[in-house]
This record gives structure tokens, C-alpha cells and sequence, in this order.
């Protein structure tokens, strides 16, 4: 009887005119305008574009991935938008969309790269002397590099010399500049072979080449001269044999002219 009598108090004391208020729910993303929303799941369209925050769960399961926003704070940023190349924004809210292509993978998407095929061409990239491209994409080719003296050139007279004991026979040098001073000149098929030293700031050379031999003579060449152009080399070839061991019947030293164009196919 007792606890009777205080249950029957406790609803009489309720019914007597207590407002019970319900706890308030949290918004769920449902599809359906619930009261307090001003349209259907605004809270969860931030942006109010029409599209719903893609990290709710029951907005995936409401409305499917069509209708899920990427970014719920930008209305300009959804599924219903074009990609826009090159603007650094996820404008469609796909990833098989990117914002940039890069062909050849070098760094530089297709929109900002002169030549999206060629990846020792990007506008990030510094200029190469002497490649015959446009590396940095500033329209210019070698800008700022030295003159390219690199290629085959013809002499107008070939060099022929056999002692026996040394065979300095060839028409042709190799040229090959290695930045930022060095050059390396060879004599194509016979001795000396390749000849390095430096270029100077008049385009001469001073090249060096010895062969020491403990078992025989000592061979000594050294060629001197200029590019007067691009395309014409003009020097002197010095052959020193010995002092310490004679190259019989090799007497020097001996010296021979070297002038010659560059063959316009080897040119870069």
C-alpha cells in the first residue's frame, strides 16, 4: 500500500500542471526537414550550396556520394562544378579530375609547362648550355651561355706524320667544351688522342698532353690556339719527344699547322 500511495502522488503531482520539456536531439542528417531547420538538413550544407558534408555518415547513406560535399565551406567547391585547371582547388570534388596534368612527370602540370612532353623543359628548370632547348621555357634557347664551339672540325690541311716510332696522322678534331671553362680537343683516330686545359676569355686554348713512357721515350704535345668564330679553330700542334730518352728516329720537337671549320652537321 505504501508504495502505491507514493506513485499515485508522483503522477497526481505531474498532471498537476509540471511541463516536462524533452531533451533537445542532435540534428541527423535524414533527408527530411526537421523542425528548427530552415531547409532540409542545413546544418549540414554549411555553404548552402545544396550539397552535404561528405564526413557525416548518414548524409552518405541519405543521399549517396552524388550529393556529398568536399569542402562544405565553399559553394563554389561540389560535385556539381567543372574542374578548373591549374587553380590549385578541387573544384568537382573528384579525384580522377586533378586540378593539373603533368605528362612528363616533370613537377610542372601541362598548364604552366611550354612543353608538357619534354620533361628538360619546365619554367622551374634553369637553362642548359648548348642542348638546343629552351629548358627554363623563356622562349630563349642558351641565353647567357658562352659560345658553343662544340662539334667536328675539318682541317684544311690533315696533319700526316709517322717517325715509326709515332704516328701523328688526322684530319679532324673533336671539340667538346665542359662548363664553365674546360674544353677537351681531340685528334679523331690517331695520337695524340685528347688533348684538355681551359678556355680563355679571348677563346684561346692552351692544351697539354704527355706520355710519359719508362720504357722508351717521352712524348710531349701541346696544341695552342684560338676559335676565332663559332665555326673556324685556327692553332699550332708542338710534338716533343724525349729530353731524357731519345724517340729515334723521332726528332723534335716538330710543329704543325691546325686550322679547320666546324662540320655544320656536328654542330648543336
Amino acid at each position: 500500500m505504501t508504495k502505491r500511495w507514493w506513485l499515485t502522488l508522483w503522477m497526481a503531482g505531474a498532471c498537476a500542471g509540471e511541463v516536462v520539456t524533452p531533451e533537445p536531439q542532435p540534428p541527423v542528417c535524414d533527408g527530411v526537414q526537421q523542425p528548427g531547420e530552415e531547409t532540409v538538413d542545413a546544418p549540414f550544407d554549411k555553404d548552402g550550396d545544396g550539397y552535404f558534408d561528405a564526413s557525416d555518415l548518414d548524409c552518405l547513406l541519405a543521399y549517396g556520394t552524388n550529393r556529398l560535399d568536399c569542402d562544405d565551406e565553399d559553394p563554389e567547391l561540389n560535385p556539381g562544378k567543372t574542374e578548373i585547371p591549374c587553380n590549385g582547388l578541387n573544384d568537382d570534388c573528384n579525384g580522377e579530375t586533378p586540378d593539373a596534368v603533368d605528362l612528363d612527370e616533370d613537377g610542372t602540370p601541362s598548364c604552366r609547362d611550354c612543353n608538357d612532353e619534354n620533361p628538360i623543359q619546365s619554367p622551374d628548370n634553369g637553362e642548359l648550355c648548348w642542348d638546343g632547348f629552351d629548358n627554363d621555357c623563356d622562349l630563349e634557347i642558351d641565353e647567357a651561355c658562352p659560345p658553343d664551339f662544340n662539334g667536328i672540325f675539318v682541317l684544311d690541311e690533315a696533319v700526316d706524320y709517322d717517325c715509326k716510332r709515332v704516328a701523328l696522322q688526322f684530319s679532324e678534331l673533336s671539340v667538346q667544351l665542359t662548363p664553365p671553362d674546360g674544353v677537351r680537343i681531340e685528334t679523331v683516330d690517331s695520337d695524340p688522342g685528347v688533348l684538355t686545359g681551359r678556355l680563355d676569355d679571348d677563346d684561346s686554348v692552351g692544351l697539354v698532353l704527355e706520355h710519359p713512357d719508362p720504357y722508351g721515350c717521352n712524348e710531349r704535345y701541346i696544341l695552342a690556339g684560338a676559335f676565332t668564330s663559332e665555326d673556324r679553330f685556327e692553332g699550332t700542334l708542338t710534338a716533343e719527344w724525349g729530353p731524357k730518352k731519345p724517340c729515334y728516329p723521332c726528332l723534335g720537337p716538330r710543329q704543325f699547322t691546325v686550322t679547320g671549320t666546324r662540320s655544320p652537321d656536328t654542330a648543336r
